[in-house]
């Protein structure tokens, strides 16, 4: 008898544990993909550094195109424009490659305020979609869940 009450005592206490764990930035999704709103919840304000130039691809929510657009004002440290693009590669195409370079980026401060909980926000989502290189960057940042 003694052990059942133990038991059962035991399993309250882990219950109330498990309530009371914290909860992170982003949760993970219930089904499908992530929405713009989804995304953007998880990614505080970006605060680009410089002024920004557009792409129409971008602004079409082509991800592919406004991936290499991206790619291509990151190789000319053009960072703002780059940050800004992957932005929109990620949210409005859920481009995960895009998201992690924006999530590089952020870590690192480049075209945007550096902020880490930007970046594992970023890894996080990606990492959720099976890119296991951005599941290895959000441990390395801290992040354990």
């Amino acid at each position: 008898m003694k052990k059942i009450l133990a038991l059962i005592a035991a399993g309250v206490f882990l219950a109330g544990c498990v309530s009371n764990a914290p909860k992170s930035a982003v949760d993970a999704p219930k089904s499908g993909k992530y929405s713009f709103a989804d995304v953007q919840d998880g990614i505080r304000a970006m605060n680009l550094q410089g002024s920004v130039v557009q792409s129409d691809a971008c602004k079409n929510g082509n991800g592919a195109m406004c991936l290499n657009f991206a790619d291509s004002m990151y190789s000319k440290r053009d960072y703002a424009s780059a940050a800004n693009a992957y932005n929109a590669a990620c949210t409005l195409s859920q481009n995960f490659p895009a998201c992690q370079k924006l999530a590089a980026m952020f870590e690192k401060g480049e075209g945007v305020e550096q902020n880490k909980f930007n970046a594992i926000d970023l890894y996080r989502i990606s990492c959720y979609y099976g890119y296991k290189d951005a599941c290895a960057n959000m441990r390395r940042l801290g992040y354990n869940g």
